[in-house]
């Protein structure tokens, strides 16, 4: 065993000889840069050694400087002694923004604002009970006494946990039979001496492939008291579900996906409740919501059937566990449960959007379209829904790209290019360091129509600010780490491809249904884009189909939002197993017009431009100009 020193942090850590340092740095709870599951092909791990010894695997990514200084990329770097190390700021993940929904659209039926149509009726009730003490004349057994109490509130129970039910008679009599319940599906999950109904908190968790959102919510005044957000910690095992799935069955790693993710939801948790000095152990509730792949992560349950025909999960529908069982540092005997699945590519994220959004009470068809690493469309209204998922990969949330960078402040979310002359604005305007998904979708719109990028995605010969390392969009000098932010053409295929495979399942899960884009009436966009993406410029590039742009309504994290909903109303958690139930997924792997229609889509903005009649008079003049 050697032990490693990470500054300016100051933890020290035992690991075995030889073991790679991002592995090191991951077990620490420290979050670094690293979206290539530990390959060393995406060069975004670097630190640098201070004292110790260690061998390198060779790479092209580190340059002279890089070697002299002692940098190297932690993935590819094994320690062989006690060893010091730093981690720049430039490789850490930084605070994620987050994105809240807004469920402000405008009203088609009563029901079109979604979060304020449900009675207040949290999943967890607290009922402060006056018992009488049981007496040789009333010899009512404890759990009968206290179940009869509950009844005369309206509150009927049936279960409790048999580890409860071991310490109620002493919890009962050392709080002089003056308690309170915490009741959630009909189990009684807690008692605490004396009045205590004004403290009652849940956990919203969405469970995101690349972030993490969470909102610690008040149940008795209705209303979120504080959020917090962090980057997954798996995706220093891959950036993508497939990706990680086979990393849990060729290296054994399901343990270290499920706790490296537990760790991170408690470090979240830690954060909200000492912000609002709220105790853990009156959050009784924590209710998670992450695609199917995610869910599996979160039980640790083995994954490994999804990515197999005929792709079964092990769990479809919502299954409460205790927060003890789990490790999730709140009250212990607090239920923990994750939204059902629809199915192996459609997870509880994409069920909460659709309550959040209103669809399935519509009688106009709508269309929800989730914008992540796994891109899911669900179309339908009140009668019917059926979704699918496409493969979008992490471009959008600034992976596979060689500036690309997640919604942090600083990061470029728009772009503007203008004789040759880029201006650009950022997340709360702090200097740059990257791009993030709504700043490279408007510099894609921006390239195209300034002719810099041809519609094939290659640069126009002689286009101005291309270098050899690709096109430059601010100098060095300009931002935070001094180094210059650019794009190249990897990074535009890249782009191309996971626009191409969004707006390939909206067309294709279209003419499964006989459905043409003419017949929505409402298009719902959710994910980490935000309402910072330019509508106009997503549907020039062909990521968004071409239709009147009221149409489109940004509800942001649709997911947390309707994660929040649940927790504060019975009634909507109720709704979202029926949303499950009604919910038939298309599988687009084996639809033979997929990737005829998918090639098709990899060009700005696609090959075929009568799909895109307004956008075209746009792309004849820049013919015309060329």
């Amino acid at each position: 065993m050697v032990e490693v020193l990470i500054l300016p942090d100051k933890k020290r850590l035992k690991a075995e000889k030889g073991t790679d340092l991002l592995t090191i740095i991951n077990s620490s709870g420290i979050f670094i840069n690293s979206t290539c599951a530990g390959e060393g092909n995406c060069g975004k791990c670097k630190v640098k050694i201070l004292k110790g010894n260690y061998t390198i695997r060779p790479t092209p990514l580190l340059t002279r400087e890089d070697e002299k200084e002692k940098i190297v990329l932690a993935c590819l770097t094994r320690v062989e002694s006690d060893l010091e190390l730093e981690i720049p700021e430039s490789s850490r993940v930084e605070e994620l923004e987050i994105l809240e929904g807004e469920v402000s659209h405008q009203e088609l039926e009563p029901s079109s604002l979604a979060e304020n149509i449900f009675s207040p009726a949290p999943l967890v009730e607290k009922h402060f009970l006056l018992l009488s003490p049981p007496a040789l004349t009333e010899p009512t057994a404890d759990f009968e006494r206290v179940k009869t109490a509950l009844l005369e509130k309206g509150c009927p129970v049936k279960d409790i946990s048999l580890q409860l039910l071991r310490r109620m008679p002493y919890i009962l009599r050392g709080a002089g039979w003056k308690v309170t319940a915490a009741v959630c599906d009909g189990e009684i999950i807690d008692f605490e001496a004396g009045n205590r109904v004004t403290e009652n908190y849940g956990i919203a968790l969405d469970i995101g492939t690349t972030t993490l959102v969470a909102y610690l919510v008040d149940m008795e005044k209705q209303e979120v008291i504080s959020t917090a957000s962090s980057c997954n910690p798996q995706i220093s095992m891959g950036e993508d579900v497939i990706t990680r799935i086979i990393q849990v069955e060729e290296k054994n790693s399901m343990q270290q996906m499920h706790s490296s993710l537990i760790i991170a939801v408690n470090k979240m948790i830690q954060q909200m409740i000492l912000e609002k000095n709220v105790s853990g152990n009156n959050v009784n509730i924590l209710l998670a919501g992450g695609n199917t792949t995610m869910t599996h992560f979160f039980y640790k349950l083995p994954p490994g059937f999804i990515r197999r025909s005929p792709y079964v999960p092990v769990l479809g529908s919502a299954v409460p566990l205790s927060a003890g069982e789990l490790n999730i540092r709140i009250n212990p005997f607090a239920k923990v449960m994750a939204l059902p699945c629809p199915s192996a590519w459609v997870g509880g994220d994409i069920v909460a959007g659709v309550l959040a959004s209103g669809i399935y009470d519509f009688s106009v068809l709508s269309m929800f379209i989730d914008l992540g690493t796994n891109g899911e469309v669900v179309i339908g209204n009140k009668d019917w829904l059926a979704s699918c998922s496409t493969s979008a990969g992490p471009c959008f949330e600034g992976g596979g790209i060689s500036s690309g960078i997640r919604a942090i402040p600083g990061a470029i979310e728009k772009v503007r290019i203008s004789n040759g002359k880029v201006t650009y604005k950022t997340i709360k305007n702090k200097k740059p360091v990257g791009i993030c998904g709504s700043g490279l979708i408007s510099l894609m719109a921006q390239m195209v129509s300034g002719g810099i990028i041809q519609r094939d995605g290659k640069f126009s010969s002689g286009a101005a600010g291309v270098t050899e390392e690709g096109f430059l969009v601010v100098k060095g000098e300009e931002t935070r780490y001094g180094k210059d932010i650019y794009i190249t053409e990897t990074d535009i295929k890249n782009l191309m491809n996971s626009k191409g495979a969004i707006f390939t399942g909206i067309f294709v899960l279209l003419k499964e249904l006989g459905l043409t884009i003419d017949n929505i009436q409402r298009f719902y966009i959710s994910g980490g884009l935000g309402t910072a993406m330019d509508i106009k410029d997503a549907v020039y590039i062909g990521l968004l189909p071409d239709i009147p742009l009221d149409l489109f309504v940004f509800l942001g994290n649709s997911s947390i939002t309707g994660e929040k909903m649940c927790i504060l109303s019975r009634e909507a958690k109720n709704i979202t197993e029926e949303i499950n139930k009604k919910m038939t997924y298309i599988d687009l792997s084996s639809n033979s017009v997929f990737m005829q229609e998918y090639t098709a889509s990899l060009f700005f903005p696609h090959t075929n431009l009568d799909l895109f009649p307004n956008v075209r008079k746009e792309y004849e003049k820049i013919g015309r100009r060329s």
